[in-house]
C-alpha cells in the first residue's frame, strides 16, 4: 500500500498528515478524529486501494508546532 505516493487522493478524504507509530502502527491526522470521519477515510481506502486498514485517527492540531524564536 503506498500511502505516501497517494497523498493528494489521501488529503482529500481529510487526511492532513501521515505517521507510523510504534510497531508501525499508521497515524492519520485529521481536522475532526471521529467516527464520522473514520467511515468517510474507510470509504476512501476500499476507492484507492481496494481496501481498508487498521490506522489510529489524531487531531490534525497536533502537527502544528511553532517555532520558538
Amino acid at each position: 500500500m503506498g500511502l505516501s505516493y497517494e497523498f493528494d487522493k489521501l488529503y482529500q478524504i481529510g487526511i492532513e498528515g501521515i505517521m507510523w507509530g510504534e510497531d508501525d502502527q499508521i497515524i492519520f491526522y485529521v481536522a475532526e478524529p471521529d467516527e464520522k470521519t473514520r467511515q468517510k477515510i474507510d470509504k476512501g481506502l476500499i476507492e484507492i486501494f481496494g481496501r481498508t486498514i487498521d490506522y489510529q485517527l489524531r487531531d490534525s492540531k497536533e502537527l502544528h508546532i511553532e517555532a520558538e524564536n
